[in-house]
């Protein structure tokens, strides 16, 4: 059932307006602190995109190692037939 203007409650509309617009100060605000910590490790030596590159696959493989050795099995098809993949 689609509700009309008619049918929402402009309190509980305002509120979850509110919630959104709260959460998305925090995703902002988590974003400036994630850039923030990557510039620490590269004025460190680290090397910030490789850091985020691997997160990103472990992560992955945390989540779901079946699921991403389908995917990783996939990408090689594509890597191999590109003459760029393992065998």
């Amino acid at each position: 059932m689609i509700k009309t203007a008619t049918n929402v409650e402009p309190n509980e509309a305002k509120d979850y307006r509110d919630r959104y617009a709260n959460l998305e100060q925090q995703i902002k605000d988590l974003n400036a602190d994630k850039s923030e910590l990557i510039k620490e490790m590269n004025n460190r030596g680290h090397d910030g995109k490789a850091f985020k590159v691997a997160f990103r696959i472990s992560a992955r493989r945390e989540k779901d190692s079946k699921k991403f050795q389908q995917e990783d099995d996939m990408v090689n098809v594509y890597l191999t037939a590109w003459g760029e993949g393992s065998n």
